[in-house]
């Protein structure tokens, strides 16, 4: 069998289990809510030590999201932005859909499922980006790029937004997302599960190959381009 990352058009008798979560996808996932939490407790901890955790966290977020962005044109088919971005028609009929029992589950993102995942991806793409800028005047501690805008109003406009960004968006938005994924699992659509095995029962759309070589690229990539930025002179 040919490995690719394009949707099987296969139609078999039974219709088991088939992969559509591709692994990449699945690790961004869960090494971005680890870093996320891990965000979150430091800076409640508010020690030296767990302080330098919270920014090397915020390198990894950075590093992740950027990967996703790539990962969302060149990956496999449920994870590319142009399969599950869909417009304000397709939108608005999946959400007057949402308490209907008959309502069909989606094998990849549902137009509502997707444009969430845009908005979580924006909200901690503004955090980590504005923490760069960030410096802590009881640690002496901060983001690589505090200096720049040390004592200035971009500077100051900087803190506001990782500030209210961080303590009340993200939450609001970590709150939402976390209640629709409970949603979803008590009507029977087991979004965690596939998020864990990356299967899901009777997909038509599957994938047969996870692309790690090309992931790997794109991760490495990603790290680079984080790696220069928070070295720059």
């Amino acid at each position: 069998m040919s490995e690719s990352s394009e949707p099987s058009s296969e139609q078999p008798t039974e219709k088991p289990s088939r992969l559509v979560w591709d692994l990449p996808t699945r690790l961004f996932h869960w090494l971005l809510v680890g870093s996320v939490l891990v965000s979150l407790v430091t800076i409640e901890i508010g020690t030296v030590d767990s302080m330098t955790l919270h920014i090397y966290a915020g390198y990894l977020v950075l590093t992740l999201i950027l990967f996703r962005l790539a990962w969302g044109v060149f990956g496999t088919f449920h994870a590319r932005f142009v399969n599950f971005l869909k417009g304000p028609a397709s939108v608005l009929a999946d959400l007057k859909s949402l308490f209907r029992k008959d309502k069909p589950h989606t094998e990849g993102h549902s137009p509502v499922g997707g444009w969430a995942v845009m908005v979580i991806l924006l909200v901690l793409l503004v955090q980590a980006v504005s923490g760069l800028f960030v410096a802590d005047e009881i640690y002496f501690m901060g983001g690589p790029m505090a200096d720049m805008v040390e004592d200035t109003a971009a500077g100051k406009w900087f803190e506001r937004v990782h500030h209210y960004n961080g303590e009340i968006v993200i939450l609001v938005v970590l709150v939402l997302h976390m209640s629709a994924v409970t949603f979803y699992q008590l009507r029977g659509d087991p979004l965690i599960n596939a998020m864990w095995h990356g299967k899901k029962p009777e997909a038509t759309q599957y994938i047969e190959s996870s692309s790690l070589a090309l992931a790997a690229k794109l991760f490495l990539l990603a790290a680079l381009i984080v790696l220069m930025v928070v070295n720059l002179p």
